[in-house]
């Protein structure tokens, strides 16, 4: 076990692509720690502040944030900053957009709502992206996935996600080209689209190839080579990119509590999945399964008496837990 405290209780926790991690405090959210693989402190970054913000994300390198606002979305850095105006997620219905940057940190990928209720194009007070007609997919209809140029705010590819979200988020493919969009329709469950960007079209894909809107990724193997999908009472594997199912699992013959919803997923290996129970704002208990099968390995003991706020796997063989003012990294004995 390697650990590290810092002044304050830890706000946010976000792991960097190429390993390393970026830490906040809750006394100082505007003041950022970028730590390696083993929680070594390699560098302070200050965050610029950043009102009506839903999410943020940081590029590969730690030197790049980008915010997902109620109406538009910027990135900041020492040389860089630009904001692209979009339509509100304060409009009917309401919801909530995402971002993720490209693995060499080269795109922000981000969801978006179009500038105006029928989803026609409102040009966005921003440079570049001179003929967005291109840049968009024909077909389909509601909010959309763009994809950005980092340093610029260029749009370099726009497509529909066929719903009105309620929220979304992004999980990057390890091959640096796919990009999962999980869009959410609230009590009407969620889906995916797997989405990489040809010339300046948008390409997707099902993540299930049945089509089922209750069943999305939470989760993609290190090797990239399968991913795990949530239901409402189910739990599978499928392999990438053919989205074939590779095994499905009742939650409840797997997970104590038996809701899906009720737990946090990542993978610690490419052959391990690890399901964090959260309750009431607590991580209560973590369980292992191996993957693709989603058989049952085991809960996770510590060595301590431990009760973290957060459990964050790493992929490389290790998570991270997160409890008071300190964070640890953990591997299995």
């Amino acid at each position: 076990m390697n650990m590290i405290s810092l002044p304050s209780d830890v706000g946010l926790v976000r792991r960097l692509a190429h390993g390393g991690w970026w830490v906040t405090c809750q006394d100082e959210p505007q003041q950022a720690v970028v730590l390696d693989r083993r929680l070594q402190e390699v560098r302070r970054v200050c965050v610029p502040p950043s009102p009506g913000t839903a999410a943020y994300v940081v590029s590969p390198d730690g030197s790049l944030l980008a915010a997902s606002g109620e109406d538009s979305v910027r990135v900041s850095g020492v040389d860089v900053g630009w904001s692209r105006e979009h339509g509100s997620w304060s409009d009917f219905p309401p919801g909530l957009g995402a971002c993720a940057f490209s693995l060499d940190g080269a795109e922000l990928w981000a969801t978006v709502r179009p500038g105006d209720p029928d989803g026609e194009w409102d040009e966005p007070d921003a440079g570049g992206g001179e003929d967005l007609d291109e840049a968009q997919d024909e077909g389909g209809w509601g909010d959309e996935c763009w994809v950005l140029d980092a340093v610029t705010g260029e749009v370099l590819g726009r497509t529909s996600v066929d719903s009105e979200m309620s929220y979304s988020h992004l999980l990057a493919h390890p091959d640096g080209r796919h990009v999962a969009v999980v869009v959410s329709e609230g009590q009407d469950g969620s889906f995916g689209h797997w989405v990489r960007r040809d010339g300046n079209h948008l390409v997707k894909t099902p993540t299930d190839l049945l089509g089922r809107r209750d069943r999305s990724p939470v989760a993609v193997a290190p090797d990239g080579r399968h991913y795990l999908n949530q239901g409402w009472t189910t739990l599978s594997t499928h392999s990438f990119p053919s989205a074939e199912l590779i095994a499905e699992r009742r939650a409840a013959e797997v997970l104590s509590q038996g809701r899906p919803w009720n737990y946090v997923f990542g993978y610690y290996d490419a052959s391990t999945v690890l399901a964090t129970l959260t309750d009431n704002g607590r991580a209560a208990s973590t369980v292992a399964l191996r993957a693709p099968s989603l058989e049952p390995l085991g809960e996770v003991e510590y060595p301590v008496a431990t009760r973290p706020r957060a459990v964050v796997c790493a992929g490389d063989g290790s998570w991270l837990t997160v409890e008071g003012t300190d964070v640890a990294r953990w591997s299995l004995g």
